[in-house]
């Protein structure tokens, strides 16, 4: 027994490692903004207007996310195809993200959500340096060394630390959320290989802009279903009813939130030159994955009530009954986000958006329909079956995609 732990030590102890430093670097952040950030703006405004920066910050995430992570994922897919400061493409694309993000963030915070100009100026300003911070990080996932990634959190959330004591003196809230991404982005231009002035395009440029379009649609989507509940709960159930959800599912969702680089590790790890995977590895990784989540949504069942009562004191009361539900709803979403960097690296593009996007309409079509008839229960309901159908589907395309890989070999 101990001699067959030495040997799985021997073997996988720098994916162990590496998995445990993403978990803690997530795990920093995440904690900063759901445990202070949050939970400040929590009780500082009312259930209303706190349930209206909920749904802004969605929105805000989701933008970065489709335009950020996108890139990230796209340099580390395409890795093979570029020496390592070969930057010219990314660079070009990384600037149209930008403006891309700019334009949507004004359209839609001050023509939809009619947001003042100075809170869309501060969005615009976040929106940029998050896109930055994702993309400039994909270096040390390009080199495996991720204690870097530790390192540019611990920043990051040092400068969320500071953008409180900021919204303290300001009432600013988007100050927060500036100040923590400009540190981490501080951090990524002293030491990410990315970052440097060339706009040369290669002979991979279509193809590279190819992918991180196809990327871009499935990862907004994606990131889109993660806050589409504040989407659909405002204007049905109202603010109040966004605050409530957001309380009720919290632990589930920061779990997501500090396993997601999970994915992003295993993803780095698929890119590498002459990576192949067995079916058999395949099965292993998703039952374990599958396992991990059975024991995360335990954990919330346990600790929850107590969590929320402490840092949600306000809306705790009114949380309690959906917690149950809603927080399994965002451990099957877990477990779905730990199995699309097999559908990314084994699979062709166009299944990440034939996957999202019925997903997507399945979600927006029951989320919609039962909340209108069952409310805020008939939602976590809708979100339930939805992540459910997701994981079934991903693990079917991503086992194919696997088989199929070794049958080209």
């Amino acid at each position: 027994m101990i001699n067959h732990l030495t040997s799985f030590w021997g073997k996988y102890k720098k994916i162990v490692r590496d998995f445990i430093i993403n978990i803690v670097a997530s795990g920093i952040l995440t904690a900063v903004l759901q445990l202070l950030v949050y939970p400040l703006l929590a009780n500082k405004v009312s259930a209303p207007v706190y349930g209206v920066i909920l749904t802004i910050m969605g929105i805000q995430n989701t933008i970065i996310n489709a335009l950020g992570n996108a890139l990230n994922n796209v340099r580390l897919i395409q890795n093979n195809k570029y020496t390592l400061h070969q930057n010219g493409d990314f660079n070009i694309i990384l600037l149209l993200a930008t403006i891309a993000a700019i334009i949507i963030d004004i359209f839609v915070f001050k023509f939809i959500l009619i947001q003042s100009g100075t809170i869309v100026f501060g969005l615009i300003i976040f929106a940029v340096l998050g896109i930055m911070r994702l993309y400039y990080s994909t270096a040390f996932r390009i080199i495996l060394d991720l204690k870097f990634i530790l390192y540019c959190n611990c920043f990051t959330a040092i400068g969320y630390l500071l953008g409180i004591i900021l919204y303290s003196a300001l009432h600013f809230w988007p100050a927060i959320f500036i100040l923590g991404e400009f540190f981490g982005v501080l951090f990524l231009l002293k030491k990410s290989f990315l970052f440097d002035f060339s706009f040369v395009f290669s002979d991979n440029f279509k193809i590279t802009l190819k992918k991180y379009r196809d990327l871009c649609g499935s990862t907004a989507l994606g990131s889109a279903l993660t806050y589409m509940d504040r989407l659909i709960i405002l204007p049905i159930l109202g603010g109040s009813m966004v605050s409530i959800y957001t309380v009720a599912s919290i632990v589930g969702k920061t779990l997501g939130i500090v396993m997601l680089p999970i994915a992003g590790v295993m993803l780095s790890y698929y890119s590498q030159r002459g990576f192949t995977m067995k079916k058999s590895e395949y099965i292993k990784i998703t039952s374990l994955c599958a396992i991990v989540c059975a024991v995360f949504y335990i954990c919330t069942l346990l600790f929850g009530k107590i969590i929320i009562n402490i840092f949600y004191p306000s809306l705790a009361q009114d949380a309690y009954s959906f917690m149950w539900i809603a927080n399994f709803a965002a451990i099957i979403a877990i477990l779905g986000n730990m199995l699309s960097p097999t559908v990314i690296k084994f699979s062709p593009s166009i299944w990440q958006i034939i996957i999202t996007g019925t997903y997507a309409v399945l979600y927006g079509v029951l989320s919609i329909f039962l909340s209108t008839k069952y409310n805020l229960m008939g939602f976590c309901i809708a979100s339930t079956i939805s992540n459910i159908y997701r994981v079934i589907i991903m693990m079917i395309v991503g086992y194919v995609g696997v088989r199929n890989v070794k049958k080209d070999l």
